[in-house]
């Protein structure tokens, strides 16, 4: 990513709300009016959001751009003024924007290349119009920013600025075909997957739970909003997407070394900002329950007491902020574990000291969850037993979290 400090003069800077909009994609008009166009809904924040700051001389440009003003709203403490975007120098936010400008004096329709600073307040990116540091767009100045910011891109693209080096598509082209050659007929995964615009606490924006069956999606949901994601991610889009941004790659994706499908890639460049990765892959379809969770805890019990099953080994991947990791087998006997074997080699048994990994502390730790947190759980139809686990135990805390992944459950006698 290239990123420049210009040099401005020193003067009063009225801060507000830099606020960018249609993030998303396409055309659109830049000689649009207010009303119509990309420049349809940009209005100026409140006015408590307004704050008065001093830029120094190298006050740093993190918005800058070439746009055409197309509106003026004179009221409040300063000047609001909307552009219409025609390139980006810095980061793509849009085929609009509006931003304080106090001391600006473009006028409607008039063509700039704007210089503006932010930083965060209320509820968004807070910014100005660097009066000193923008000018009258022509063509000699437009080249010279050119220069200086190593080009421009332009807004609403969805496309990585480079292309993508040829082994890295490659790479890409073997682990579709892994993915291909080898998908069950059934499973079930999480998917995480933002872009620039995404906004955290709607539904799908979250990491996604995805059962397939016969390569239909039977079920997603998300897990941090607790909803049914109506369009879901696919393993297949991941790839896709995962094609148009390789060029923006910060480093070569991680692939599943059975499956395929990327486990985790990041791109990183003006036009993209893309996090994607698959989790919790299991060939089986696991759908998480619809009945409130202390009914499905309860049903599951009594499938599981039902089954009279006291020794059992399990493989579970228990996923938290623990100081272990990895997936580990355990023995149990009498409802006790008597055997702890990891799969990591630097993982040892004593590692696993302090959590129960058994059914009945996996139960335990469900129903502890429910009556103060948030739990997406997922049964064994038959024997009751939990597959997927997903518990905050307290959503306003932090690293409290913890998932656990039962791949497997065998028996070793029953009563």
């Amino acid at each position: 990513m290239v990123g420049r400090v210009l040099v401005v003069a020193t003067f009063i800077l009225v801060a507000g709300c830099a606020t960018p909009a249609d993030t998303s994609g396409g055309g659109g008009d830049p000689t649009a009016s207010p009303s119509e166009g990309p420049v349809a809904g940009i209005e100026r924040p409140p006015d408590d959001q307004f704050a008065n700051t001093v830029a120094d001389a190298d006050a740093p440009v993190e918005q800058a751009f070439a746009g055409r003003v197309v509106a003026v709203d004179d009221g409040g403490p300063a000047p609001w003024v909307t552009f219409a975007v025609d390139r980006w120098f810095t980061d793509d936010l849009g085929q609009s924007i509006g931003l304080w400008a106090p001391g600006f004096d473009g006028e409607v329709e008039s063509d700039w290349l704007i210089a503006a600073t932010r930083y965060h307040a209320g509820d968004g990116p807070a910014g100005d119009v660097l009066v000193d540091a923008s000018a009258p767009r022509d063509d000699d100045t437009f080249a010279a920013w050119e220069e200086d910011w190593g080009g421009s891109i332009a807004p609403g693209g969805d496309l990585a600025e480079a292309s993508a080096d040829p082994e890295v598509l490659a790479e890409l082209d073997d682990a579709r075909a892994r993915w291909e050659a080898t998908e069950p007929p059934q499973w079930t995964a999480t998917i995480a997957w933002s872009e620039r615009d995404t906004v955290y606490g709607q539904c799908g924006a979250g990491p996604v739970r995805v059962v397939v069956v016969d390569g239909a999606v039977t079920e997603a949901v998300d897990l941090d909003a607790d909803c049914d994601v109506d369009d879901p991610p696919t393993i297949t889009a991941v790839f896709d997407r995962a094609e148009e941004v390789a060029g923006a790659f910060e480093e070569p994706p991680a692939f599943h070394d059975e499956y395929g499908f990327p486990t985790w890639l990041s791109a990183w460049d003006r036009s993209v900002q893309v996090e994607l990765g698959v989790s919790d892959f299991v060939p089986v379809a696991r759908p998480l329950g619809d009945a409130p969770p202390d009914e499905a805890l309860a049903e599951a019990r009594a499938r599981w007491d039902a089954a009279g099953i006291d020794d059992y080994t399990m493989v579970v991947d228990p996923q938290c902020f623990c100081g272990f990791y990895g997936e580990v087998e355990v023995e149990v006997v009498d409802g006790e574990v008597v055997e702890v074997r990891p799969s990591e080699p630097e993982v040892s048994a004593d590692d696993y000291q302090g959590i129960d990994l058994t059914v009945e502390g996996i139960f335990a730790d469900i129903d502890d969850t429910i009556a103060t947190g948030m739990a997406a759980v997922a049964y064994d139809p038959d024997l009751g037993y939990p597959t997927s686990a997903d518990l905050d135990p307290m959503p306003d805390a932090v690293d409290d979290e913890i998932t656990y992944l039962v791949t497997s459950l065998e028996p070793t006698s029953t009563e």
